[in-house]
């Protein structure tokens, strides 16, 4: 299944979700914001399926991967939401890599990794996701508190609720 350029918003709950045994699932170029829970999620047995080059905003979670394996989260841009990627210690073997997260108010938000979720997956993080050509594997949850400070940049006044209008 391919879930690609779309424009999620508004709809009260979970912007994209794959739940339940989902697999080679394709979540691409979305515009997902304004939900008033998680932008994507990756929940129950989703496996070997990519989330990339989606834009979140303005939502409790941006992108959360729950007992979810072999997944790939790389080339989003998360901004203005709770949090930005929450992955659980249920989760194993997913990828997370060259993510842009900004504006999450606790810099331990940024990528909330639940205790032991490090050592199952490969989280890659360089500045804390933004987009770098050079990786460094996370080793643990207290090396990402350091980084995440630099990505809480400002945000600027919206014209409307639109984040992706060019006001």
């Amino acid at each position: 299944m391919i879930i690609k350029n779309n424009i999620v918003h508004d709809n009260g709950g979970i912007g994209i979700i794959c739940s339940l045994d989902c697999f080679n699932i394709m979540i691409e170029n979305n515009n997902v914001y304004n939900n008033t829970k998680m932008g994507i999620m990756f929940s129950r047995n989703m496996y070997d399926s990519v989330a990339r080059n989606n834009i979140v905003s303005n939502e409790e979670d941006g992108i959360v991967i729950s007992e979810s394996h072999d997944n790939q989260i790389y080339n989003n841009k998360v901004l203005n939401s709770g949090r930005g990627i929450d992955l659980d210690k249920e989760s194993y073997n997913n990828v997370i890599y060259n993510n842009a997260i900004r504006n999450i108010p606790v810099e331990s938000d940024v990528l909330h990794i639940e205790e032991g979720g490090v050592e199952k997956n490969k989280v890659y993080d360089n500045d804390n996701n933004k987009t770098n050509a050079s990786y460094e594997e996370v080793k643990s949850v207290n090396e990402l508190k350091i980084k995440a400070q630099s990505t809480n940049i400002p945000s600027k006044e919206k014209q409307n609720n639109d984040p992706f209008s060019p006001n």
